[in-house]
């Protein structure tokens, strides 16, 4: 049995990144940039200063991307509130995890207000014994700083830790720090470089419980 399991938010417990994704058009359009796919998947699963450096390579460096990227965020947390789902699996694997006694944390790099939200508005806070937000890690996903901040707060080891992610980033961020590495997709399928980062790959978290369960 491990000793805990560590789930990311945005993508992977709740279906937003679509929502994230619908936000990038009407934002740059505001500040006057057409907008390029690319610029949503490099931002993906990031945040912070690597998040800024990722929205100023794909805009220019004179672009003005902390600002933007606050605004991107106001427009997608109204989305987000209006819309907000479970990803497919999410209650039965908290479940599982609650009957057999395994403890759960979030480590999101979304800000603390947000996941409060997002957690009270699906009932799912309950099932977790620890949340970290942005405020609480220096170096943001792909570092693994989130995950271990998250296990040191549940008193759980790494290499008996498992990470749930749907980003590259933060599976990376996962293996970085020797967790136990199960990767949900959601917008984007992996490559083969992140594929060798996991333990596993799964279609949903139905799945993954199935994987949590034979570890």
């Amino acid at each position: 049995m491990v000793d805990g399991v560590i789930f990311d938010m945005d993508g992977l417990m709740f279906d937003t990144e679509r929502l994230w994704y619908e936000a990038w058009e009407p934002v740059l359009a505001r500040y006057g940039y057409a907008f390029d796919p690319q610029i949503a998947h490099d931002a993906r699963g990031r945040a912070g200063k690597l998040l800024d450096e990722a929205i100023a390579r794909n805009l220019g460096d004179d672009a003005p991307a902390h600002e933007i990227w606050l605004a991107l965020a106001d427009y997608a947390h109204d989305l987000i509130r209006e819309r907000l789902e479970k990803k497919p699996g999410l209650d039965g694997i908290l479940a599982y995890l609650q009957k057999e006694g395994i403890p759960a944390a979030i480590a999101s790099s979304s800000p603390r207000e947000m996941i409060d939200e997002d957690v009270d508005q699906t009932g799912v806070r309950p099932y977790f014994s620890a949340i970290v937000s942005a405020a609480d890690f220096e170096r943001p996903k792909p570092y693994p700083d989130a995950f271990l901040a998250a296990a040191e707060k549940i008193g759980a080891r790494p290499e008996r830790s498992v990470v749930l992610e749907d980003s590259f980033a933060g599976v990376a961020a996962g293996a970085a720090g020797g967790f136990i590495t199960i990767m949900v997709p959601d917008l984007e399928q992996p490559t083969d470089e992140v594929r060798s980062q996991c333990y596993a790959v799964c279609a949903d978290l139905n799945e993954a419980r199935e994987v949590i369960a034979g570890l």
